[in-house]
């Protein structure tokens, strides 16, 4: 097998399995070969910013940032969290112990955020190494488990898309957020990463969206000419300043 979680996707994954009841979450991710252009930050904010909007006075829905950066992840760091308990402990706890069936029971494997009272993040694990030794079963597991708990799940992914959790992260996403700086050549690189990710049949087009950092308000009519040109598929709702 080539290792590719999803071929010639003509729709988005299924979730399914005990506990889901067919229903999906929003699944957002925020990607780029390229580090420093503010995924993890954009992440956070992104994920903050949604818990509150869907906060209610009881029995909130839940938003999950998940660092799903396993090589540079540092999403739990910058909320004021630590590495532990993450992603791993909780894989070994479905492995050896059977599903995770309550919020209290997933409760043990996220961190709550300090300042946001429905938001939870889950750091990466501290292991590459036993991550790449998971099935692409194991993997869709993974996603069904936080599917039952959160209605909202907002991903940081790595940069290689070789990854296959991060080709798991891309294809499970109904908006996938492309990070990009206002310099030529890191718009080439995301183009052709991007070229690549539709290539393999992660996502398709209609579900990509562009964000320039650190945009320059003064050229910002050059800007928005450059970055049309190169994404010619995207329309003016999907692309970020």
């Amino acid at each position: 097998k080539s290792g590719l979680l999803v071929k010639n996707l003509k729709e988005q994954p299924k979730l399914s399995g005990p506990g889901t009841n067919g229903s999906r979450p929003l699944i957002v991710s925020f990607t780029s070969p390229r580090g420093g252009v503010g995924k993890t930050t954009t992440a956070l904010n992104y994920g903050a910013r949604m818990a509150k909007d869907i906060a209610t006075d009881k029995d909130s829905p839940r938003v999950l940032v998940v660092d799903g950066d396993f090589i540079n992840g540092d999403a739990a760091l910058r909320s004021g969290s630590g590495l532990k308990p993450n992603m791993l402990d909780m894989v070994y706890s479905v492995f050896h112990d059977g599903e995770i069936n309550s919020y209290k029971e997933m409760s043990q494997f996220v961190h709550a955020h300090p300042d946001v009272e429905n938001l939870d993040i889950l750091p990466a694990p501290e292991s590459m190494e036993v991550m790449d030794q998971l099935t692409d079963d194991d993997l869709n597991n993974i996603m069904v488990t936080l599917a039952r708990f959160y209605q909202v799940i907002v991903i940081d992914t790595g940069t290689q898309i070789t990854e296959r959790v991060n080709q798991l992260w891309l294809a499970f996403s109904q908006q996938v957020y492309l990070m990009v700086e206002p310099d030529n050549a890191c718009i080439q690189a995301v183009s052709k990463y991007e070229k690549r990710v539709r290539e393999l049949g992660l996502v398709t087009s209609d579900r990509f969206r562009v964000v320039v950092v650190k945009s320059d308000t003064s050229a910002l009519d050059d800007l928005v000419g450059s970055v049309k040109g190169i994404f010619p598929w995207l329309s003016e709702e999907k692309l970020f300043f």
